[in-house]
């Protein structure tokens, strides 16, 4: 079930990370900030979620339990809307990924851990905000997306 018109609602963010604290904290400071989460802890729940919801950002780690995050942009070739979602990684190696690794990927942002929920969520409104330009008026730290 995918929905036919992504400004009906408010914006959806699939946070990926395969520790249930990191992602638990990402999507409450997200939800905070008036935006829908969904949550998956490995590339493969990810991509049935994918299957039954069209975020409109997506923030996963590289280093997943099972397969890489950098596996999931790869999904356009399956499903073509998927490459035109942005994508944030955030990892604690960040040095480890190369130009080739995000190749055709639409990765707007990689966020070292540890890192700041604050500024997660800023790139993240800000992302948001450059794809819609719906999030003036929406949480608490939309004065900080622009």
């Amino acid at each position: 079930m995918v929905e036919a018109d992504p400004l009906s609602r408010r914006p959806r963010v699939l946070v990926v990370d395969d520790e249930w604290c990191i992602a638990a904290m990402v999507s409450m400071k997200l939800r905070e900030a008036g935006l829908e989460t969904v949550e998956a802890g490995d590339a493969e729940t990810a991509v049935r979620v994918l299957s039954q919801c069209r975020p409109d950002l997506i923030i996963t780690e590289v280093r997943l339990s099972g397969r890489s995050g950098l596996w999931l942009p790869g999904r356009g070739v399956v499903e073509p809307w998927f490459n035109t979602v942005p994508v944030i990684i955030m990892t604690g190696a960040a040095h480890t990924i190369t130009q080739a690794d995000i190749r055709g990927v639409n990765v707007c942002a990689v966020i070292s851990k540890p890192f700041s929920p604050r500024d997660l969520l800023e790139r993240s409104l800000a992302v948001l905000s450059d794809r819609y330009s719906l999030l003036t008026e929406v949480g608490p730290f939309a004065d900080q997306a622009g």
